[in-house]
């Protein structure tokens, strides 16, 4: 006979400053996480990847330097004079 057994296994990604959570909200995340019976916890925080709306929010408020922005994307355009300074 082959046994099995369950394993839960939940992924959590904090504070998008798209959809900002209130530092309550982050201790009740970490305590249903403390409290429930996991067997694997990952947390992540946000990562901008070009493209996102996370990428379009970092950009607008200057949180990503012109120098580590791709030069060619779909959607971003940039200024040859950007290129040289």
């Amino acid at each position: 006979m082959v046994r099995f057994e369950n394993s839960i296994m939940i992924k959590v990604i904090l504070n998008s400053p798209c959809n900002y959570y209130t530092s309550v909200e982050i201790l009740e995340t970490f305590e249903f996480i403390r409290t429930t019976p996991l067997n694997k916890v990952q947390v992540f925080l946000p990562v901008p990847y070009p493209g996102t709306k996370l990428w379009h929010y970092a950009i607008e408020r200057g949180m990503i330097p012109p120098s580590d922005r791709p030069l060619r994307m779909p959607g971003m355009i940039r200024r040859r004079e950007s290129l040289h300074r």
